[in-house]
């Protein structure tokens, strides 16, 4: 049995959603307006084309438009008509705010400028070239497209890089909960409607290079709130100029320490239930590292071919009842580890992972080793992992467990089927455990969903699981 605290979701990396950044401009205008005696009209003509612009960039992440295509160029220029319409009114409230301060207004139009002054020299000519011409409305709105809506689980993705590009640097708030009942008689639970995750996360950036997140995560177990997660970013290096430093050799490369999931495998990336398709976790990880969440440091590099994580953490202790009724114990001091993933025609990732862990005299005792491959089809796709846990235990004695998933899952658009095959041997001389799961979604909203799950089990002890998840 592995022993270890509960399994807390680490920091969630996926981008700022569009509403918090307008929500926060649209608060700040709305303080700047009130003192300087701005309209209401003009307030409101704001609020509008700020909702109009989060309305397009929803529906087109909701209808997956291909972005080169017709329909999404027609999509960016209106998007590009909301974007000239927005900058003029936000030019109108400088010129009010610099009114109401009673200072010089100098007409030095930045980056939302629509029309640039006419340029008496070069250098002129240069900055009026960078303002908001078609050509760079269409790329802004490509961009903030793409930041905005982009794929939540990457094998590698690392950080609100949106946030990174705000130079107010506002919080970000977001988070998920769920609850759940389970029937059969294969659960101690039966019948019961428990609570089973939430968490509140919180995200800013230091300048462009440094982005940092604290979760505040329930303990279902306890009924305490606690820390979930507290993580510090920084990107070394990076070729988008926002990094501390420029490189060609990778996209990403940074350190991250604090309290965060070790990314052992693949099944971390789904230990948040509202990213978690099936209800129960795979057998094999709840045996062998269980929702590892640690303290520690890691370095990360990012390429479109491959990605790379090396990390040192704490460590965990483990477990394990013997024939006789004994308790063999593996105590760890400290753990190492990491994991490669290579890209194979960009829908195919294989990774391979290790970790090793100390004990108090520094000794290697324990080892989990795994590999694993994702695969992404259109709607279809696909992922499976074997895992290998080996440890020396307290008395000489060692055991040696394996276990391996294979999970696929179609997705109908507001509708989904998942089956997922599990198995682990927890030693040579027991029992083998099997468990076969099928189930489905319903996505009532985005961010709201309602689960089933039925679970064919070896021994037979069959259960039934129904979930209702929600995300912000």
């Amino acid at each position: 049995m592995l022993k270890m605290k509960n399994s807390r979701r680490m920091l969630n990396n996926e981008l700022v959603k569009p509403k918090v950044a307008y929500i926060f401009t649209a608060t700040v205008l709305l303080l700047s307006i009130s003192v300087a005696n701005v309209s209401a009209q003009k307030f409101e003509e704001l609020i509008n084309k700020l909702e109009s612009i989060d309305k397009r960039l929803s529906d087109l992440d909701k209808t997956q438009v291909d972005i080169q295509s017709a329909q999404g160029q027609a999509a960016v220029r209106q998007c590009n008509d909301e974007i000239a319409d927005l900058s003029t009114l936000i030019a109108e409230i400088r010129l009010a705010l610099a009114s109401f301060k009673n200072t010089e207004v100098v007409d030095q139009p930045d980056q939302w400028d629509q029309k640039p002054p006419e340029a008496p020299n070069a250098k002129v000519e240069e900055r009026a070239a960078m303002q908001v011409s078609p050509d760079n409305q269409a790329a802004m709105s490509i961009e903030l497209f793409a930041a905005t809506h982009g794929q939540r689980e990457t094998s590698g993705g690392r950080g609100p890089d949106l946030v990174r590009q705000m130079a107010s640097s506002p919080i970000g708030i977001s988070g998920f909960g769920d609850f759940y009942s389970v029937a059969g008689p294969g659960s101690p639970d039966r019948d019961m409607v428990q609570i089973g995750q939430v968490e509140v996360d919180l995200e800013t950036s230091i300048g462009e290079s440094i982005a940092v997140g604290a979760a505040l995560a329930y303990d279902s177990d306890s009924g305490n709130l606690g820390l979930g997660a507290f993580t510090i970013d920084l990107l070394l290096f990076g070729n988008d100029g926002v990094a501390f430093r420029k490189t060609d050799r990778a996209n990403k490369i940074g350190v991250i320490a604090g309290q965060l999931d070790v990314p052992f495998g693949v099944d971390w990336q789904v230990y948040p239930s509202i990213d978690r398709k099936l209800i129960a976790a795979p057998i094999a990880v709840g045996n062998t590292h269980n929702s590892w969440n640690d303290y520690g440091v890691q370095l990360y590099v990012e390429d479109d071919r491959y990605n790379a994580v090396l990390y040192t953490t704490n460590g965990f202790n483990y477990e394990k009842e013997t024939a006789s009724g004994d308790q063999i114990i593996f105590e760890s001091s400290a753990a190492i580890g990491g994991r490669l993933g290579f890209a194979v025609k960009g829908n195919i990732e294989i990774g391979s992972s290790h970790a090793g862990f100390f004990d108090e005299n520094s000794d290697l005792g324990m080892g989990l080793h795994a590999v694993d491959i994702q695969a992404h089809f259109q709607q279809l796709s696909f992922k499976g992992e074997y895992i290998l846990h080996r440890a020396e235990l307290s008395g000489g004695d060692s055991v040696e467990s394996t276990g391996f998933y294979a999970q696929g899952l179609y997705d109908f658009g507001q509708h989904y089927l998942v089956a997922r095959m599990d198995e682990f041997q927890p030693d040579a001389n027991a029992d083998i455990l099997k468990s076969l799961s099928l189930g489905g979604g319903w996505v009532l909203l985005e961010g709201a969903e309602i689960r089933l799950e039925y679970q064919i089990n070896n021994p037979n002890d069959n259960r039934s699981l129904l979930q209702f998840v929600v995300g912000f």
